[in-house]
């Protein structure tokens, strides 16, 4: 079962991609889903990877998909297999994923090393969900 930190940062990223006009679908929150109304079913693998969060604009058929890392799992092998997954994923209407990264603002740096491995012009395409670590303080690890 995935940390309380984790289960954190995915609701925070649920929450951004609900501010940016999606609708969230799937959210792996665990404990902390009935922090997000309306509660979200759980993800749902797409292709060979299950993010942690999916979005979508119904009316537009845009699709997002985001993962949460924890400082010891941001600068991994397998996140960097699912962000370049991700990175290759389309909606229906055949355009890229708008794909989101939330993390411990204290790993900005390891984050950003980790995306530009990637290369820049995937790195560019990933937006930054940075938690305020005082946010994640106290939480269960």
């Amino acid at each position: 079962m995935p940390s309380a930190v984790h289960q954190w940062l995915v609701v925070w990223l649920s929450r951004r991609i609900l501010r940016d006009g999606y609708s969230v679908l799937g959210a792996d929150a665990g404990a902390f889903a009935s922090r997000l109304l309306p509660r979200p079913a759980p993800s749902i693998a797409i292709g060979p990877i299950r993010p942690d969060v999916i979005g979508i604009v119904k009316r537009k058929r845009l699709l997002a998909v985001g993962e949460a890392k924890s400082a010891n799992d941001l600068a991994n092998d397998h996140t960097l297999v699912q962000l370049a997954a991700m990175l290759c994923m389309r909606d229906a209407h055949g355009r890229l994923a708008r794909v989101y990264l939330a993390f411990p603002s204290s790993s900005l740096a390891t984050a950003a090393r980790m995306l530009l491995s990637l290369g820049l012009e995937n790195a560019l395409r990933v937006t930054l969900v940075p938690i305020p670590d005082v946010l994640l303080e106290g939480v269960s690890k």
